[in-house]
């Protein structure tokens, strides 16, 4: 596969969540680059760690606020990196992944242009712009500067519309079916394939902290094995009792 999959992560041990959304990938056939600034624990066969103080350094990264951090990042990995798809840890690969023209972006249930997978050429004016906002806000952050300006989804959006790029991004259903809303099918038993994937859907948006906290409260951190979720973890063979998620109980078998 031409296009490598980049994913960053900040915590120390992978969650089965996590390790779905790799092996994803892996099965799909992309080879994954998992960047972190600390040793990570629980991390499938087949995935390449990486520093990722080689894309920004630690320091600069804990100096943004935390909702510009992966933002930044992001846009900083693109900006250096050729042939790399950019994917958050949450997201679920179903077929593999094609950039055209080295774009690989898509609307989101929100209208916005999604930032959990994101791959775009190294002369997209639009990435430029980015970079020159995310170096910006670094810039400022490192000399004690207050600066919160946005550099996620909305921006990207913003910024794809000023240059005619957003006409690259994808509908809604290729990247991002399921809606914020009913991310809880996913792991709800009984619920139709055809209520949560299409036929040209490529990776679902498994929202996973807000799914997390979901499962934590109303299933002891574990989706049912008659689900989506629970369907794919078997598939690819992962135990879900052997990688909870953050703070759940310890699982009944």
């Amino acid at each position: 596969m031409d296009h490598q999959i980049a994913m960053l992560w900040e915590r120390v041990a992978l969650s089965f969540l996590e390790q779905l959304a790799m092996r994803s990938f892996i099965d799909a056939g992309h080879d994954v680059v998992l960047y972190s600034y600390e040793p990570v624990e629980r991390v499938p066969d087949g995935v390449t760690l990486a520093d990722a103080a080689d894309v920004l350094t630690e320091h600069a990264f804990n100096s943004l606020w935390s909702g510009a951090r992966r933002d930044a990042f992001r846009t900083k990995l693109l900006a250096a990196t050729d042939s790399v798809i950019w994917a958050e840890t949450d997201m679920l690969c179903l077929k593999p992944l094609t950039p055209v023209d080295g774009y690989l972006v898509g609307f989101d249930d929100a209208g916005f242009v999604g930032t959990g997978l994101v791959c775009l050429p190294k002369d997209s004016q639009a990435l430029e712009r980015c970079l020159v906002a995310a170096e910006a806000a670094l810039a400022a952050s490192l000399n004690d500067e207050k600066h919160c300006a946005s550099l996620g989804s909305r921006h990207l959006t913003a910024v794809l519309h000023e240059t005619g790029e957003l006409a690259r991004a994808v509908p809604k259903q290729v990247l991002y079916p399921c809606s914020f809303d009913a991310r809880q099918r996913l792991v709800t038993a009984g619920v139709d394939r055809a209520m949560l994937v299409a036929q040209d859907t490529r990776a679902i948006d498994m929202h996973g902290s807000r799914l997390s906290s979901f499962l934590i409260s109303h299933s002891d951190g574990l989706p049912d094995p008659e689900s989506f979720l629970g369907q794919c973890l078997m598939d690819y063979g992962i135990d879900p009792c052997g990688a909870t998620l953050p703070d759940a109980p310890h699982p009944d078998r």
